[in-house]
């Protein structure tokens, strides 16, 4: 059956078999990515809404990168640079590059995703994408924090890795397979760090990671399409 594979546009939920839950936002309004425990693992339409993720193909941020560096090197504002014909040329070569974005989905929607493949994860209730800060991690200073960032661009390209040697780069990813994700930028993998003293399990990014997650499958790409246009419609 189809539905045996994860294919772009799928909504699905990342767990972790050791802290027996999923990755989420701490709250509602939260940027901080901790677990979420869950008590019946089997039965994912119970998960918090806040644990949903859709699989988008990598997206291209060369047009946004350069209006962030425009913005940084002249020290401006974006409201206040509304003014130069360099930034609102900037601006509309970023729209372009939206509208790609948005038009490269739409023809990528329902592929099989393998392993070595880039994708981003894009939480379903806040549009956020999964990503890698350059802070610290809160009790492992060897890890990065892991968080949720509307205007994460390329920190939010993670590659999906077999967990087991039985897989290899280049084979679909069967739904609840084992898997590592591996950032992109840094190399760092996500793991579940230890407990917190508010009881949360942090989730990090770091070389030692030697645990990893199964990508289990919350909704088929298909059942809800005008679903996707609202998350896209978000993207920086």
């Amino acid at each position: 059956m189809s539905d045996d594979f994860l294919h772009i546009g799928d909504f699905i939920t990342v767990y972790d078999d050791v802290s027996d839950g999923y990755v989420g936002a701490h709250g509602i309004s939260s940027n901080q990515v901790a677990m979420r425990e869950v008590s019946d693992p089997l039965h994912p339409k119970l998960v918090a809404k806040e644990a949903v993720f859709v699989l988008l193909q990598q997206h291209n941020y060369a047009s946004y990168r350069q209006m962030r560096s425009f913005l940084e090197r002249e020290g401006l504002s974006a409201h206040a640079a509304l003014s130069d014909p360099r930034y609102r040329q900037l601006c509309d070569a970023v729209d372009s590059e939206r509208a790609h974005n948005r038009q490269e989905f739409n023809q990528t929607c329902g592929r099989e995703v393998r392993y070595g493949m880039i994708v981003q994860l894009q939480q379903e209730s806040s549009h956020k994408y999964l990503s890698v800060s350059r802070q610290p991690a809160e009790l492992n200073a060897d890890g990065r924090r892991v968080v949720l960032d509307a205007e994460a661009a390329e920190s939010a390209w993670v590659r999906i890795m077999p967990r087991l040697r039985v897989h290899s780069e280049g084979e679909k990813v069967h739904v609840g397979d084992p898997v590592t994700l591996e950032h992109v930028q840094t190399g760092l993998r996500l793991m579940v760090d230890q407990r917190l003293p508010d009881g949360r399990c942090e989730v990090i990014a770091t070389q030692q990671a030697l645990t990893g997650f199964k990508l289990n499958l919350f909704r088929l790409h298909d059942d809800d399409a005008s679903a996707h246009d609202t998350l896209l419609g978000s993207q920086p």
